[in-house]
């Protein structure tokens, strides 16, 4: 059995380039300032991330299409890229409720808002808001809605979500949505009237 890796064993490698990933129990990562930095696993630390959820597994398939248009080490357009990204996508979550984060709706400053929700005719919300904060909505049967947050009479954002039970494939989901966006349709003179799909609804769209 070959010996651990050591520090030392790498150290060599910085002068030409900074590491990412993992090797062992070492953690390398690259910090906002583009510094190295070494971690130690603790698998404490890390137990809960281990659990899956709908939003992690959206997150995962976010970034992997993401870093398969962009290098975020040398690609100044990815942070605009992946933040409209991580807006635009549908949120998938299990019956019967959702825990909604301010700033899913692009809340970025202390307001007063409105949140509508589309199977429903009054507001949902309708007060103080801040980056911080969340709320949960409640839906007790699989369903598909849209939230819309307003700030008085102008539309600040809206998100798609889908309602699901505990059979459903999420990662399944989401790794079909994004091959659908990944297909492009070819640009034709349409008929008036005829409507198709662009890339730009997708995100939103049904995968299953």
């Amino acid at each position: 059995m070959a010996d651990k890796i050591t520090l030392a064993d790498i150290s060599n490698i910085f002068e030409l380039s900074t590491l990412h990933g993992r090797i062992e129990n070492w953690v390398f990562q690259t910090s906002v300032g583009n510094s190295q930095q070494i971690k130690i696993i603790k698998p404490y630390t890390y137990t809960p991330n281990a659990v899956s959820t709908s939003l992690r597994i959206r997150a995962r398939a976010i970034m992997r299409y993401c870093m398969g248009h962009f290098n975020p080490a040398v690609d100044p357009a990815f942070s605009d890229f992946i933040k409209d990204v991580y807006l635009d996508t549908i949120y998938v979550f299990q019956v019967p409720n959702a825990l909604i984060k301010t700033r899913y709706m692009n809340i970025k400053f202390q307001d007063t808002y409105t949140i509508f929700r589309s199977d429903q005719v009054d507001p949902i919300y309708q007060g103080i808001l801040n980056s911080n904060q969340s709320f949960t909505v409640e839906v007790p049967d699989e369903a598909d809605l849209i939230l819309t947050c307003y700030k008085d009479t102008v539309l600040i954002h809206s998100i798609n979500l889908k309602m699901v039970d505990a059979n459903f494939k999420i990662d399944r989901f989401f790794e079909e949505l994004f091959e659908l966006v990944n297909f492009i349709i070819p640009q034709f003179d349409y008929p008036d009237g005829m409507v198709f799909v662009t890339d730009a609804i997708i995100f939103a769209g049904t995968a299953i």
